[in-house]
Order: structure tokens, then sequence, then C-alpha cells
């Protein structure tokens, strides 16, 4: 099921030194990671109300830009994201071992 979404609505992509290809996915709200065999696996999920923006890869780090608010289509949930801020961002890091830290947040 996540081959037919790998590319689908695809807001960036980075590639690592073994040959993995790393999506920023904001249809499923995750980055989606695709092996040079063609295997996709979900790497990073964002929940509501972020969705990833881009990705970039250094040495076995994944960075993850993210945006707030789902900036494609209308949401019932609109009115209180943006409150918050339409605009606002964050960037995390995915570490080799798969934990996630948020490094940054900017509000706007």
């Amino acid at each position: 099921e996540e081959k037919e979404y790998a590319l689908v609505r695809t807001m960036g992509l980075a590639v690592d030194a073994g040959g993995n290809v790393y999506v920023a996915n904001y249809w499923k709200r995750a980055v989606l990671k695709v092996t040079p065999e063609g295997k996709v696996s979900t790497v990073l999920e964002s929940g509501w109300p972020w969705v990833p923006a881009g990705v970039a890869v250094v040495g076995e780090e994944l960075y993850v830009v993210e945006n707030l608010g789902n900036f494609y289509g209308p949401s019932s949930i609109l009115s209180a994201v943006s409150r918050i801020g339409f605009r606002a961002r964050r960037l995390r890091r995915v570490a080799a071992d798969g934990s996630v830290t948020t490094l940054v947040s900017v509000p706007r």
C-alpha cells in the first residue's frame, strides 16, 4: 500500500550513501524510505497539524522540515491552525537508531 503513496504529494527527496531515497510526503504526513530494491517503509510520521515539507541526509542522520497545517486543501480545523500560525515551521532530526528530536520550532 505504501508504494502507491510514495510519490503522491511529494515535497522533497534526499538520498543517503547506501542509495536509499527519503521522500517527504504530505499526503501521508510521513517521510518514506525507498530502498534500491524498491521496498517502501515509513521512517517518520508527522502528527496533525504538521506535514513534512523537505528532507536532507547528513551522515547517518535524516533532517526533516515540517510545516504547520494542510496548506494544500480545505480543512475544518483550519480556523484553529490559523490562530497558532499557518506559516510555522519546525526542524526534526531522525538519528540512525530511529530516535526523533525536535531541534527548533518557529511560530511564524
